[in-house]
């Protein structure tokens, strides 16, 4: 007799949810099977609006259960026009919620290692860590947010219809792009942004280890869904290791990711997430003042100098300029940004063709010369390796022809 086969819908799902549990969390280990996993392919494809990136939402929120994490307002997963936010909580003894948060799409080129499935698997490992200590007395929101490569669109869904009042968030904690280092340096640097707005982080933050570097939320820019919480006055805080020249490219793979370091983070990282959680007064957003980032920026343009020497003009004429603003003893904070910036170009070399690519097609359109905007922009959108700009880019050149 011939044996029935299962159906497909449910070998599939049985084959999933045992991958899920059999993952274990705990060391440089769980971090790469859960990068690993993540790149698969079943849940490689994690681009915003794409209906197979429910199956990372499915992968999450099974992490969460195993974990031991407490569903919000009974369920795990969210799902929002476009999209699914992922939500967990370690629920504490008192008031207060710290909300630790980390995308969970990505731009769709290959694995997307370090953006974000390293994010994700920072996550997941600081919610185990944290699940294995005592308690604590705020609760701690885990989140994975969808489309934040789309406009934030995942926090946009969260801050209309908050799960818990946003007046209780004493810290929003974001975590993006980490498991290389900025450029691909040898020197290794954890970057965080926002503590220039609330005293009472930066003194949870004082102690620090040595690779943990703050920098002024202005040498990013609005980058990360902080920027929403920001505009609630609600204290944040954003990590990241920066961008290298595989950001949002091909290259972006698992085999990149230095494990050891990534611990090392999650180890730092739940430890103050644990402070922030016990600490005995309210954080409240009062600026104080941008931390000492001189020195750190000046390392870092001595590094990357010889990179932007070799990038196309004009951007090797900005050298002499940013150098002896930087010579100053206290150099203004545009300077400070537009070194950090051209630093940036440096390493992600498809930014400077983009940018390049959209200042002659400016400049065209500017003299009337519709032809040569069109191939200037279908230059820029070949370059572009972001989805939301691609789109304007194909809208705009259907404007001008």
């Amino acid at each position: 007799m011939r044996k029935k086969s299962l159906p497909l819908a449910i070998a599939f799902f049985l084959a999933f949810s045992q991958s899920a549990l059999a993952l274990t969390f705990g060391g440089e280990v769980a971090l790469r099977g859960t990068v690993q996993r993540l790149s698969e392919h079943d849940l490689i494809e994690r681009e915003f609006r794409n209906p197979k990136t429910r199956r990372t939402a499915d992968f999450i929120a099974m992490c969460f259960k195993s974990i031991g994490l407490s569903p919000v307002k009974g369920a795990f997963i969210h799902p929002f026009q476009g999209g699914a936010n992922v939500m967990g909580l370690l629920k504490g003894t008192g008031d207060g919620l710290i909300v630790v948060q980390s995308h969970c799409d990505s731009e769709g080129a290959g694995e997307s290692a370090s953006d974000n499935a390293a994010g994700i698997a920072t996550l997941l490992e600081m919610a185990s860590v944290m699940r294995g200590r005592g308690k604590l007395t705020r609760s701690v929101l885990f989140v994975s947010f969808d489309g934040e490569e789309y406009g934030f669109a995942g926090a946009q869904s969260f801050m209309n219809n908050p799960p818990f009042p946003l007046k209780s968030i004493d810290t929003y904690l974001s975590i993006d792009s980490v498991g290389r280092a900025f450029g691909d340096s040898p020197s290794w640097r954890f970057f965080c942004a926002g503590s220039e707005f609330c005293n009472g982080q930066r003194m949870v933050l004082s102690t620090r280890p040595w690779f943990v570097q703050l920098v002024g939320t202005d040498i990013f820019g609005n980058r990360g869904s902080y920027a929403l919480f920001r505009d609630q006055k609600i204290p944040f805080l954003f990590f990241t290791n920066g961008r290298h020249r595989d950001t949002h490219g091909s290259g972006d793979t698992q085999e990149k990711l230095n494990y050891n370091m990534m611990y090392e983070q999650v180890d730092y990282l739940s430890k103050l997430v644990a402070s922030l959680a016990m600490a005995p007064m309210r954080f409240k957003v009062a600026y104080a003042k941008n931390p000492k980032e001189y020195a750190l920026l000046k390392a870092m343009w001595t590094e990357f100098k010889p990179k932007i020497s070799l990038l196309p003009a004009p951007y090797p004429f900005a050298i002499p300029v940013i150098e002896s603003r930087l010579a100053v003893k206290r150099p203004e904070r545009s300077d400070l940004v537009q070194a950090f910036g051209l630093m940036e170009i440096a390493v992600t070399p498809w930014v400077t063709t983009e940018a390049l690519a959209v200042g002659e097609a400016r400049r065209c359109e500017a003299a009337g010369d519709k032809g040569g905007a069109v191939r200037s922009y279908q230059k820029a959108l070949k370059a572009s390796r972001t989805k939301m700009v691609r789109e304007w880019y194909i809208r705009h050149i259907k404007e001008i022809k």
